[in-house]
């Protein structure tokens, strides 16, 4: 029988150095969070907008290879 694997407890995030830092303010990181959030979304749109025209484009081409071979 094999053990089970353990956990590794989760690391820690390193401390920023000083000279790395930005200071930002509540709303400004909400701001930001919010922009992340619409793009994350807007990106998901555009990926699926862009499944569906290579999906046609394909079935297109298909039609298109169909319509050669019974000439």
């Amino acid at each position: 029988m094999h053990a089970m694997p353990t956990k590794r407890p989760p690391r820690k995030a390193r401390p920023v150095r000083p000279e790395l830092r930005t200071d930002v303010t509540r709303l400004e990181y909400l701001n930001l969070r919010d922009d992340v959030t619409r793009n994350a979304e807007a990106i998901k749109r555009l990926e699926h907008a862009h499944r569906i025209q290579f999906t046609r484009t394909a079935e297109l081409q298909a039609e298109l290879d169909a319509l050669k071979k019974g000439r």
